[in-house]
């Protein structure tokens, strides 16, 4: 699974290790999405990761991306927007922004 402890740097596991529920279950599900593509980037409409976290109503997906952003673990790349009559809604782009620790190869996201 990516995102267990042993898979994370020294950089990401301190901050993993400070965060409690529901805040390192995203921190999980926004590193694996960052690590499939490749450069770090994902998109990750908020509505999304409370559906994604089981708890809908209960946590709100807008307010942990943002302290995430504060914390400086990922970094808004491209803002999205709701839908609109005549308008597809489009996800908010964000990119990692802590050092990766990746089994080929031990790089920093750029």
């Amino acid at each position: 699974m990516a995102g267990a402890p042993s898979e994370l740097s020294p950089v990401e596991f301190g901050i993993y290790e400070s965060l409690a529920e529901p805040e390192n279950s995203a921190f999980r599900i926004c590193r694996d999405l960052a690590l499939r593509k490749g450069d770090g980037q994902f998109y990750m409409p908020c509505d999304h990761l409370a559906l994604r976290l089981a708890s809908p109503g209960e946590v709100n997906g807008w307010r942990l991306l943002a302290a995430f952003q504060q914390l400086g673990i990922v970094e808004l790349m491209e803002k999205g927007r709701a839908r609109a009559k005549g308008q597809r809604s489009l996800a908010t782009i964000y990119r990692w922004a802590l050092p990766l620790l990746v089994s080929n190869a031990t790089t920093a996201a750029p």
